[in-house]
């Protein structure tokens, strides 16, 4: 065997990587927190269809930030070292919003409808596009996570306070007004960060705030967030070592889960102390005469007057009803509630994910929307498994939980109908597609052939 040569080059550090990420600077964490935080004030009422001043001057500010940082990073030289799914998933993102108002002018759908509507579309756009810049710097996602994790505590506090103290609204009242877009985020981070044991005051206190709201709102929905957020935890954790660590992890974090919505139900008591006997009341005696929960009633009659929409004629099935179009919900399933429920025309966009982009859209472009839920979903678990596998990167697998935490949300309420929702799940998309593509990159770059093996920064290199 031919001795080994001295290599000069195995002694020094690999060069730079998509695998590396760089913090932003000052004045780009400025630009990133005039984006992301400004909405967090955004707020919903009895009677608000999205038109007042604050809104329009919330919405502008976020925008304006974001095409300036955009600008900024976009002029700055290029340091990907490959391609981007995310810039081709956001250049179709832009080309829908585009094509959007062709059902429009074909219809003659209520602009000022379509206008209100579209809004939560273009801000994930926003979100992508921001997404896309940070990922040309290479600038370090986790940074984005912690401003939204800020940014989601100060929106699900001051919904509650201005539905309260300022809306006027009682206690008993309140319900969707106080289910802030940073509800999900707070519960799949404080599972997450409990869990993985990353930031565990934080994440306590994030659980808590979250879980207070829930439990005020009474709204069974976020039983399957949580759901889907152990779920998803355990499977990577199985992954990355085995089904027995990852049970025994699970028992762990279930004993301060329940510590957790112990302090939760406090505080809430002590704002409605007959939280509990409501909450028995939906869970148990929330069904009309055949048996069917009243709320999957009024859900289902939604859907079937959104479908039969969306088949109505050859032309709404190809190009769609259009964003803001109205609709009906179906009268003969509304026939089954226990006591007169209106029915007319409806604009908003509706209650699931899943069905309104093909009623909006139709075919053609209704598909596209969930096709990046899913494939966005798709790139986090790939992320988080082979992160916390290979690169233990506990970053990549709290994007995966609060991920998880919306998409249990997109089955009886659409994740695009909330302004900073759009936004926030343009973010979550996007630095989904950055993990992915730091890991796909990491394998492709590395070496194969080798007879040292070297370590720097926490990866192992196979040097020549």
């Amino acid at each position: 065997m031919r001795p080994m040569q001295p290599n000069a080059a195995a002694d020094k550090p690999p060069s730079r990587s998509a695998a590396d990420f760089r913090k932003p600077s000052t004045n780009r964490l400025v630009l990133l927190v005039g984006f992301l935080l400004p909405l967090a004030l955004d707020v919903k009422k009895v009677g608000d269809e999205g038109g007042s001043a604050l809104q329009i001057l919330l919405v502008a500010i976020s925008l304006l930030c974001g095409a300036v940082y955009f600008m900024a990073e976009w002029l700055s030289r290029d340091i990907r070292s490959a391609g981007s799914a995310l810039r081709t998933m956001t250049a179709l993102w832009w080309t829908y919003i585009v094509l959007s108002p062709l059902p429009i002018l074909l219809w003659g759908v209520d602009p000022v409808h379509y206008l209100k509507v579209l809004l939560p579309y273009v801000l994930f756009g926003a979100g992508l596009s921001v997404m896309v810049a940070v990922e040309r710097q290479r600038v370090d996602p986790a940074a984005l996570l912690d401003i939204l994790l800020w940014a989601c505590l100060l929106s699900t506090v001051w919904r509650v306070l201005y539905a309260i103290a300022i809306g006027g609204l009682s206690i008993e009242a309140i319900r969707w007004q106080i289910l802030g877009p940073g509800v999900p985020f707070l519960i799949g981070y404080g599972v997450g960060g409990l869990y993985l044991r990353r930031r565990r005051a934080l994440s306590a206190i994030a659980l808590s705030i979250g879980l207070a709201v829930v439990l005020l709102a009474v709204t069974r929905s976020y039983i399957i967030s949580a759901a889907f957020v152990l779920a998803g935890l355990l499977i990577v954790d199985s992954r990355r070592r085995s089904a027995l660590r990852a049970a025994k992890t699970g028992a762990r974090l279930f004993v301060l889960l329940v510590v957790i919505t112990a302090i939760a139900m406090i505080l809430t008591d002590a704002v409605r102390p007959a939280f509990l006997e409501v909450w028995f009341a939906r869970l148990f005696h929330h069904q009309a005469e055949g048996g069917l929960d009243i709320s999957l009633i009024t859900r289902l009659a939604e859907f079937k007057g959104q479908l039969e929409g969306f088949t109505r004629n050859p032309g709404t099935f190809v190009f769609g009803n259009g964003i803001g179009a109205d609709y009906t919900w179906d009268a003969q399933l509304l026939q089954q509630l226990p006591f007169q429920y209106e029915h007319d025309t409806r604009w908003f966009a509706g209650h699931s994910t899943w069905v309104y982009p093909f009623f909006a859209g139709g075919l053609i472009l209704g598909l596209l929307i969930p096709l990046v839920v899913l494939g966005g979903l798709l790139r986090a678990f790939t992320a988080a498994s082979i992160s916390a596998t290979k690169y233990r990167s506990r970053d990549a697998v709290l994007v995966l939980t609060v991920y998880l935490a919306y998409v249990g949300q997109s089955f009886t309420a659409n994740l695009f109908h909330e302004r900073y929702t759009g936004m926030i799940l343009g973010i979550l998309v996007g630095v989904s597609l950055i993990y992915a593509a730091r890991v796909r990159a990491a394998k492709v770059r590395r070496p194969t052939m080798a007879t040292n093996h070297k370590n720097w920064g926490g990866f192992t290199w196979i040097t020549k």
